[in-house]
């Protein structure tokens, strides 16, 4: 049987008139501004895949994308009810978050008491990633929704004893699972809190069985079935969601991996220090001893599994955890409430408020945000495009506000699915040819952008310059977006790679230098010569290496000079993949006061951190001075006119 905390009578009378009120007063957060910002990356895929399947186009067979079927069928369902409006879209992940936190007050109130219940839902719905993630269409919030409904009747089951109540846990859990793989978290908390349950006698090992495969059969004949199934219509299928999770990460040593996950978890608890240290209080405290909320505590310690996971993480990756989180924080704030007697209220004011306030802060922000941009740049895709036209861009959500078809992969572009391979340049070539592309957006400013994160992007972005036109460049927010657009698309999917002066020197093993071109070899003081450098890469390189380019003149000083990362930073060299082939290009600008003569270029690589060059050898395998490559031609620099 599960323990409770005392009533508390006079506040249980109004419990359910606070909450409704403190849920409306909430709500209201909620929907302010709520379709005011279009520029959620993961949920502009989501939209456009949405979309797709409004239009009988079938995941995984038509389009890529590592999402689970409950997820985008609920989800496609839902935009076949209410349109493409965004505003009504959203509606949805908001209804689901106060239907979690509902859930949550009704663990609150089954493990302790209403002023428990209510702090518990309060920061859940108030805890900055639950509002940042509930007012997008994304999976999280669905996801949120079985996890907890999963948690509640697993209480409910236990409380009277009803295991078809428990076998309906494993059905809700399986449901959560194939809305994000973060499901079998809720599971593995489960059988956490069995084993504890029969270690510590309070079962026997029978019961301890029994209650197990009421749970688990449910859960793994449905998702188990669910995947069954998508295999044997789409054999793609298990390669399509798994392979975006397991190729990311897949060079690192297991003590990276940890190294990483450890990092991971420690950053989580310095962005949340209060709700993180209230909780482990009352974990260990007197809730422990008691085996009261040891139930709820068996969730935590699956945070481990993210010290054995080799992709990256980001704080909504551990959304899972934060219901619980959110209840056992309440119970440590009610327990100081009890023990400081009358001067407890006001301590436990005070330790929410603090736990709280600079939540409201940010929510607060985050509820004002908003821009144009996204519905700009869609109608100038629009423009440049028709309605049957295919638009391969950085952001899949660009194609669900400009209602223009992207390719297959191109529904799934991301940072995971570039950096892993799982999405390559080539294989985007290929697509542009045969789905005879028109429209190209290539993100090359904000840290969010995708196509520069694959290993042989240079090659993709020499293709796309050589055979679309660039319309401009423009602002979307933080990001720069370079729109092309062909007349006639390309047939061909040849490199367009020419080398037009070949030089070949070796940067130590990683790089080497293949040639160069030049627009010309005879300039006047103040003017700029343009230079294009080819590399290569000869191994994948952890190394960010900063090219330098100098104009030296006759009397050895630099007289003109340009530094950057790579492609302008655009891809720099740890993205490189071995064999990858950069046409980088630099604007050299000649000092006003230069003198005339004849001048060299010398150019080679170094790390921007601490100032070290990268070696440079020659033919015979020798370093030479100063690790810079002298480039052949010499450049005449001629008086002021």
């Amino acid at each position: 049987m599960i323990e409770k905390l005392s009533p508390s009578p006079h506040f249980d009378r109004r419990a359910h008139w606070v909450a409704l009120g403190l849920c409306l007063l909430a709500l209201v957060g909620y929907l302010y501004h709520l379709d005011a910002w279009r520029m959620n990356d993961d949920e502009g895929e989501y939209l456009y895949q949405f979309w797709r399947m409004t239009e009988g186009e079938m995941p995984y067979r038509d389009f890529l994308t590592p999402q689970l079927p409950v997820f985008l069928y609920t989800g496609a369902l839902w935009m076949k009810l209410v349109g493409h409006n965004l505003f009504l879209l959203r509606i949805l992940p908001v209804l689901l978050a106060f239907a979690t936190g509902g859930l949550i007050f009704g663990l609150g109130k089954r493990f302790g008491n209403s002023p428990l219940a209510l702090m518990g839902m309060l920061i859940y719905l108030l805890h900055p990633e639950v509002y940042r993630q509930s007012r997008f269409f994304r999976n999280e919030a669905l996801f949120l929704f079985f996890g907890v409904l999963g948690l509640y009747l697993m209480v409910e089951s236990m409380s009277h004893r009803q295991r078809w109540m428990l076998a309906l846990s494993g059905v809700s859990f399986a449901l959560a699972t194939l809305c994000k793989f973060f499901g079998v978290f809720y599971v593995g908390g489960v059988a956490l809190f069995f084993a504890w349950h029969w270690v510590s006698r309070d079962q026997t090992w029978r019961e301890a069985l029994y209650d197990s495969l009421t749970l688990v059969l449910p859960y793994g004949l449905i998702v188990g079935a669910v995947f069954a199934g998508f295999y044997l219509v789409i054999p793609i299928f298990p390669q399509a969601v798994l392979g975006h999770h397991l190729m990311q990460g897949q060079g690192l040593s297991r003590w990276e991996v940890f190294l990483k996950g450890l990092r991971f978890l420690t950053e989580y608890a310095s962005m949340y220090p209060l709700l993180v240290g209230i909780a482990l209080a009352a974990s260990i405290g007197d809730s422990l001893k008691a085996r009261r909320w040891t139930f709820i505590i068996c969730q935590i310690p699956t945070v481990l599994v993210f010290l054995v996971l080799s992709r990256n993480f980001g704080p909504r990756h551990l959304l899972y955890l934060v219901p619980s989180l959110a209840l056992l924080s309440a119970l440590g704030i009610h327990t100081v409430v009890g023990k400081l007697g009358r001067w407890g209220w006001l301590a436990g004011i005070v330790l929410l408020s603090a736990l709280t306030a600079p939540w409201i802060r940010a929510d607060l922000m985050r509820a004002h945000q908003s821009e144009d941009d996204t519905m700009c740049i869609a109608r100038i895709i629009q423009e440049n495009s028709t309605a049957d036209d295919v638009v391969l861009g950085d952001f899949p959500g660009l194609n669900f506000f400009a209602q223009r078809r992207s390719t297959y992969l191109g529904a799934a572009l991301s940072i995971g699915a570039a950096s892993s391979g799982q999405i390559t340049g080539a294989e985007l070539i290929q697509e542009i040819v045969d789905d005879r592309v028109r429209v190209i957006v290539i993100d090359v400013q904000s840290f969010a952008r995708h196509l520069s994160h694959m290993p042989d992007f240079a090659t993709f972005y020499r293709y796309v310059r050589a055979n679309f036109d660039l319309l401009g460049e423009f602002r979307r927010e933080d990001q720069v977006l370079e729109i092309y657009h062909a007349t006639h698309p390309p047939t061909s999917t040849d490199d367009p790679l020419y080398i037009a002066h070949v030089q070949v020197a070796d940067l130590d093993g990683q790089v080497a230098l293949l040639g160069y071109d030049m627009d010309h070899t005879v300039i006047h003081p103040d003017e700029t010569l343009k230079l294009v450098l080819y590399w290569q890469a000869q191994t994948r390189m952890e190394t960010d290496w900063s090219v330098f380019t100098h104009l030296l003149g006759p009397d050895g000083k630099v007289w003109g000079q340009m530094d950057q990362l790579p492609l302008k930073g655009l891809f720099p060299t740890s993205k490189w993949g071995k064999g990858e082939i950069v046409d980088d290009e630099y604007t050299i600008l000649v000092a006003p006061d230069a003198p005339p003569g004849a001048y060299h270029l010398e150019v080679g690589m170094y790390n921007w951190m601490t100032g070290e060059r990268l070696p440079v050898f020659d033919a015979d395998g020798q370093r030479i001075t100063g690790d810079q490559i002298l480039l052949d031609p010499i450049i005449t620099v001629l008086p002021n006119q």
